[in-house]
């Protein structure tokens, strides 16, 4: 441990913690304005041995930099998390304007069951050139700028991050075994993330998560919660063997398809949710509830009279502001309720801007489109519990309102489609068509 302005340097490039036996030690430590620990020569930190194998004994390894002492590992590549209990750490802490500098930094790697952790109160933190984490645990401060800007995979660790903190990650594309928990106005932004495997997210109180083309696998839980509380998916959202719920108002906005493989209804949980297909080309919405028709309650309380939430959603918007989108309802999947037919898809409402989850609410914010964007059913049925006029609310089928049977007709600011969005070729050969009447009727005249 150096303090009070001392400076170290060594040319090693090889280290390893000693044996600790049950304890917490400092391994490396800087302390103090001025205090150098220049162990920049280092290029690999090998697993440390603890000399038990103590199922329920913690030792922790820190290399610490506290009150402006700086450790310099700026040449380390790689480290390796310790060999024993899977409660031991290494660990990398910041405090009080300390630095540890890891500017090199590729690889964590886990020999063993235990794991890496890296912890800083700074108000910024970086490891600019980490590409792989094996058994890696993050501890942000409150309100801090974490960026992990070459991450492309992260296999088994943690992260916590507190109210108003941000972690930004723009290459990964692959979560095995981590858990990340947003808190209050918290945001993870991985815009290319693409698998989920026996991961979970968990975020409430207007957290925000980005994501890619997203795949919810096997063991995976996408948990949101509370108006404002958002995920933004820039592709497809596929659930698939996982499970994601969307409550209280929380939001998933989708730029393509959604499909889910699940039977049970909490795979898919947006009963009191909003899902906003914001597209700017053909979406798919796959719809998994049982067609029992028209429910005889109106509160959620006794799941409006149907067995369970039957894959229903609280609040479906198509398009926004900016572009116009088209949503094709398709029951491609079995989701476990084929005996009546077809799967149907039922839409409980929100209340109303400011309203409480479940009790309806005017049937233009129950389904929004926004400019010019279209909802089309593809012939199956679609059940809406809308506010009655007069405090109360009913259901309704929303196939009742193409009175006459006409292909589609307005709706709000875009238009409802009673079947299949017509194939590109079809068109294409209505509009031959049309040319050739209009061709016709005009060498007659």
């Amino acid at each position: 441990v150096l303090s009070t302005g001392a400076q170290l340097a060594t040319a090693a490039t090889f280290y390893q913690p000693g044996k600790l036996n049950f304890t917490t030690s400092d391994s490396l430590r800087a302390d103090g304005v001025g205090t150098l620990l220049d162990t920049s020569s280092i290029e690999t930190i090998s697993a440390f041995d603890d000399g038990n194998n103590c199922g329920s004994c913690t030792t922790t390894a820190r290399i610490f930099a506290s009150n402006g002492g700086v450790v310099d590992l700026s040449g380390l590549l790689t480290v390796n998390s310790p060999l024993n209990a899977d409660q031991d750490r290494l660990v990398f802490k910041e405090t009080t304007g300390g630095r540890v500098l890891l500017d090199s930094l590729q690889s964590v790697v886990r020999p063993g069951q235990a794991r890496v952790r890296f912890e800083s109160d700074a108000s910024t933190f970086s490891l600019p050139s980490l590409v792989t984490a094996v058994g890696m645990d993050m501890s942000p401060a409150v309100g801090a700028t974490w960026d992990l800007p070459e991450l492309t995979s992260w296999n088994v660790g943690s992260v916590t991050l507190p109210d108003s903190t941000e972690l930004a990650a723009p290459k990964l594309t692959t979560l095995s075994n981590v858990s990340v928990t947003l808190g209050a106005g918290s945001r993870f932004e991985a815009g290319l993330l693409a698998n989920l495997n026996a991961s979970t997210i968990t975020g409430s109180a207007a957290a925000q998560v980005v994501a890619g083309a997203l795949t919810v696998g096997t063991g995976s839980q996408v948990n949101l919660s509370g108006v404002d509380t958002s995920i933004l998916l820039n592709g497809n959202l596929s659930v698939a063997g996982g499970s994601l719920a969307a409550q209280a108002g929380a939001e998933v906005s989708v730029l393509s398809d959604v499909q889910f493989n699940g039977t049970s209804e909490s795979t898919f949980d947006l009963a009191t949710g909003i899902l906003r297909m914001i597209g700017s080309g053909l979406q798919s919405l796959e719809v998994g509830g049982d067609d029992l028709g028209l429910p005889t309650s109106t509160t959620i309380a006794d799941n409006f009279g149907l067995p369970n939430l039957n894959f229903g959603i609280g609040q479906l918007v198509v398009g926004s502001d900016t572009t116009a989108a088209t949503v094709e309802l398709r029951d491609v999947i079995d989701n476990g309720n084929r005996a009546n037919g077809n799967e149907a898809l039922y839409l409980f409402g929100l209340g109303g801007p400011g309203g409480l989850p479940g009790v309806g609410g005017a049937l233009g914010d129950i389904i929004q489109l926004s400019n010019g964007s279209t909802l089309a059913l593809g012939g199956l049925n679609v059940y809406v519990l809308q506010g009655d006029g007069q405090g109360g609310s009913e259901w309704i089928l929303l196939n009742d309102l193409f009175v006459g049977a006409p292909a589609s007709i307005a709706f709000g600011d875009g238009f409802l489609r009673l079947g299949s969005v017509p194939e590109p070729t079809t068109l294409a050969m209505w509009a031959l068509a049309a040319c050739f009447f209009a061709r016709r009727a005009g060498a007659r005249r």
